[in-house]
């Protein structure tokens, strides 16, 4: 598993795509990619680098839009792609803005479960006994059946910030990132695939000695095997953004 850390508009999301079409041109025509867009604007990204990128490499993938249905109370998790049918390596572009459609994904549905005191607990929605392997998982089936030698995760940290608002807080956040980067890892052993996810960075700027670092608590910081600082150019006099890289003394970055 490898992290692309960064605050916002450092291009993560740019580099993750470019990684993505790096190994695809590595592993031969018919390999396949999945991105897990969490934040909703992968795919039109996506788009607009598509043919840039094709160009550079030299390959060729259509783009096949997925949709997680989750229905915990039918006991119903699935995977409606658009087109239905996949024949053609492709790269597998997965909506999952919500923390429950990521944890699905990877055969693990959870339940969240509000408190009188407006927590967030998390609950298997499944017996023990019923969670699959990785490799049998939603996702590890998409990776059996499609060749896929890429799995990207833009962003890792979005799915759980999206419940810490007003006077709601989901303090098992780390339980159920934990539950699919679990999962994440497996897939990559299993299939012998990297794993990619941008990350949001965190600092304090009151503190000038805060270098910041990668949201997610526990689950990122031990899971994670690499995790590549992606900032701006700063002037090495002030350290603030420099508007003009070229003015920059390299030598002393």
């Amino acid at each position: 598993l490898t992290g692309l850390c960064g605050i916002p508009q450092t291009n993560k999301t740019l580099l993750l795509q470019q990684l993505m079409f790096d190994t695809l041109a590595r592993s031969g025509d018919n390999s396949s990619a999945i991105l897990i867009d969490t934040e909703g604007a992968l795919v039109i990204s996506l788009m607009g680098w598509k043919e840039i990128f094709e160009k550079v490499y030299n390959i060729k993938r259509d783009i096949v839009i997925g949709n997680i249905i989750v229905e915990p109370k039918k006991k119903i998790w699935g995977l409606i792609t658009e087109p239905k049918k996949i024949n053609t390596p492709s790269i597998i572009c997965i909506d999952a803005r919500n923390i429950t459609n990521v944890t699905a994904l990877h055969g693990l549905p959870i339940k969240l479960n509000p408190s009188d005191k407006g927590r967030l607990g998390v609950r298997l929605a499944i017996e023990g006994n019923d969670v699959p392997q990785a490799e049998d998982s939603l996702i590890g089936v998409l990776c059996r059946e499609n060749n896929v030698k890429f799995i990207g995760y833009d962003s890792v940290t979005a799915p759980s910030n999206i419940f810490i608002s007003g006077e709601l807080n989901f303090p098992n956040r780390d339980d159920a990132m934990g539950l699919w980067i679990m999962q994440a890892q497996n897939l990559s052993s299993v299939f012998d695939i990297p794993v990619v996810g941008t990350l949001h960075l965190t600092h304090n700027e009151a503190n000038q000695f805060d270098m910041g670092k990668a949201e997610g608590g526990k689950s990122i910081h031990h899971n994670f095997k690499f995790l590549i600082r992606i900032d701006r150019f700063r002037n090495p006099r002030t350290g603030n953004p420099a508007q003009n890289p070229n003015l920059i003394d390299k030598r002393k970055i």
